[in-house]
């Protein structure tokens, strides 16, 4: 990474305006936001006497856009994010050496632990930590701040899926980011019924993780499966576009629309559906949680009537991001088209829609009591016992 320096900061400065100025999709509106301001944050980019505060004009700069999906990473962040998306071990990380994700409720959800780490020994997934050294997670608190950054021990307030609350004491704790465990969990969670959580599709291994979990599910004979994306927070199309040809033998998966009227199209690659899936039923679960690649999983196999969709209406949150590379490294996220299902409707901020509406705090539950769990496993008995018998 190049030294820090004035001349460099004006670089960088420069080269996001004209990123953004070239390819965000909504040019009238990034206008009317940055010209206005466009003198004076290239002042105060100019005249920063750190780094640091050299980053927090980007951000405001980037923020700016007042958009869900745009965002300024310094560096640091920048190797971090990348390091998760091609597995490598990337830099070090001082936190919870956890999958995590924040919920509705501000409360920060434990998805999965690195094994053999002090984390891995105090929290479990499916905990919450509701707070940390005192101070209760709400909205305002700068809860990533928290539970990452520098070295030092952390007092942190955890409700089990019990409904008990615990008091544990952890040292941040150093990880790679690499070593974050692929974001996909399954298991048999009745007889003749398999669950599949698929966290994020982030890292370039979740589609073959996901149909490995699935062929080691299928030894149990089973009649019918839930895929779970309600903590599925996006990541990369190809992973969703793949994960979804287990199950779909190709088929329109809909179309982004960019500036200049340019298009792109997707489909389901053909030939890659695993047999014994073919005519099993299978339940998907979305939540408002549920985000950008996760949702355009769900709403595909909702359209090709491949699942029916129980929980909560997703995110609405879409559109189609491209990352940029900076000349000090850092990276620049900017929404840079929209997205259209297969039928030609809009998904931003409307969201997928679920079949079976249950609006109930899931992340509270045990897996086993998890509400949308048991409505689709009374689903997809359902289904089985209306089947033709063979």
């Amino acid at each position: 990474m190049p030294m820090f320096s004035k001349e460099l900061a004006q670089r960088v400065f420069e080269q996001t305006w004209s990123i953004i100025r070239e390819h965000y999709i909504e040019p009238t509106t990034a206008k009317r936001a940055l010209e206005p301001q466009r003198e004076r944050l290239l002042e105060q980019a100019k005249t920063a006497a750190t780094a640091e505060a050299f980053y927090a004009v980007m951000r405001e700069l980037v923020g700016a856009l007042a958009d869900d999906h745009s965002a300024f990473l310094p560096p640091r962040q920048a190797r971090a994010v990348q390091s998760q998306s091609v597995g490598s071990m990337g830099p070090q990380v001082f936190g919870l050496a956890a999958n995590l994700r924040q919920m509705p409720d501000h409360c920060v959800l434990v998805l999965q632990t690195i094994p053999n780490t002090s984390t891995a020994q105090v929290v479990r997934p499916r905990d919450c930590i509701i707070a940390v050294n005192g101070l209760v997670l709400r909205e305002g608190v700068a809860t990533s701040r928290l539970l990452f950054g520098g070295a030092g021990q952390m007092v942190l307030t955890v409700r089990a899926p019990s409904g008990l609350t615990r008091t544990v004491v952890l040292e941040r704790e150093v990880f790679h980011a690499g070593r974050l465990p692929i974001p996909t969990h399954a298991q048999l969670i009745e007889p003749g019924i398999g669950y599949l959580a698929i966290y994020d599709f982030m890292s370039f291994s979740t589609a073959l993780a996901a149909r490995d979990a699935l062929r080691q599910l299928l030894r149990h004979h089973l009649q019918g499966l839930i895929v779970d994306v309600r903590a599925n927070d996006g990541g990369v199309i190809g992973q969703m576009l793949e994960t979804l040809a287990l199950f779909l033998d190709g088929g329109s998966a809909g179309t982004y629309l960019l500036r200049n009227n340019r298009t792109i199209h997707y489909s389901v690659p053909q030939n890659k559906v695993i047999p014994e899936l073919a005519d099993m039923p299978v339940v998907v679960l979305i939540s408002e949680t549920t985000q950008s690649a996760g949702e355009l999983f769900a709403l595909n196999m909702q359209w090709h009537r491949r699942a029916h969709l129980v929980g909560t209406p997703t995110a609405g949150n879409v559109e189609m991001v491209r990352d940029f590379r900076l000349a000090d490294g850092s990276l620049l996220w900017l929404a840079v088209g929209h997205y259209r299902s297969p039928s030609g409707k809009p998904l931003e901020n409307i969201g997928v829609q679920p079949n079976f509406t249950i609006a109930l705090p899931w992340w509270r539950y045990a897996l086993t009591e998890d509400p949308h769990i048991r409505a689709a496993i009374r689903l997809i008995r359902q289904t089985v016992q209306r089947s033709p018998a063979e």
